[in-house]
């Protein structure tokens, strides 16, 4: 039986479990794990989360990074031959971004700008995406184009597949989330601002539940609050991605 007709028989169990119609949270559990790779795992994951008639935690939101938003004046470090100039972000930036969730299925494995010459001059550009495809193990690729006067974002197009294991771990088992180490994945799309406090929802893999980070930009500390409690603050390298990535990109 293939996946996707598992899926359907899982859905309609759901919706006609013993002749009655589910309840708006199973409702929208089913929506929320419908496109998961691992259906049955991302029931158990998120058995918690509320009815859709009450209020649903921020760490449910889920905005994604999107390569569109960068500047072309963004990508500084620069090499460049007789037909083309090839830019990245700065390092620590390139890095913060590395994995970062584009959309549901697809993370960020690199972003490139790149310049096409005509006697040394440029004469039209792209900003070229890189990312995996976590449903499908495939690195892929598409454009954002400027040729005459125009952009135009192109559909992604399949590179190569991708067998090894430590990229495919990147991939996070939360919709929107970012995969940060083995213990934690973080939600860098859903910052609350509270004055000088950065807050910002994290999983935690080991025990399967949602904490919130609390990363205080000015003084370089970060606490976790779980159950209600804050942990005692901790420093932190302004050269971490996770720093980085909360403080230093727009």
């Amino acid at each position: 039986m293939n996946t996707k007709f598992k899926v359907i028989i899982i859905g309609f169990f759901l919706s006609f479990n013993s002749g009655v119609f589910v309840r708006g949270s199973e409702i929208d559990l089913h929506k929320l794990c419908l496109d998961a790779r691992d259906y049955s795992g991302c029931l158990e994951a998120n058995k918690s989360i509320p009815p859709s008639n009450q209020s649903i935690p921020n760490k449910n939101k889920t905005n994604f990074y999107s390569f569109q938003t960068l500047k072309k004046s963004q990508f500084t470090d620069c090499e460049e031959n007789q037909i083309q100039r090839l830019c990245s972000l700065p390092p620590l930036k390139r890095n913060a971004l590395l994995f970062a969730p584009i959309d549901e299925s697809r993370i960020n494995f690199d972003t490139n700008l790149v310049h096409a010459l005509k006697k040394g001059k440029s004469w039209f550009w792209n900003i070229e995406q890189k990312a995996v495809n976590c449903r499908t193990s495939q690195l892929q690729t598409r454009k954002l184009s400027s040729s005459a006067d125009e952009i135009e974002l192109n559909n992604w197009k399949t590179l190569t597949d991708i067998s090894n294991r430590e990229i495919l771990k990147r991939c996070p088992e939360k919709v929107g989330y970012k995969v940060v180490n083995e213990y934690f994945e973080m939600n860098f799309n859903n910052i609350e601002k509270k004055g000088n406090i950065n807050i910002f929802p994290i999983f935690d893999k080991k025990d399967r539940k949602f904490a919130e980070a609390h990363l205080n930009c000015q003084e370089k500390t970060y606490a976790i609050k779980r159950n209600g409690k804050l942990s005692k603050l901790n420093p932190i390298d302004p050269e971490h991605s996770f720093y980085v990535r909360v403080c230093k990109i727009d």
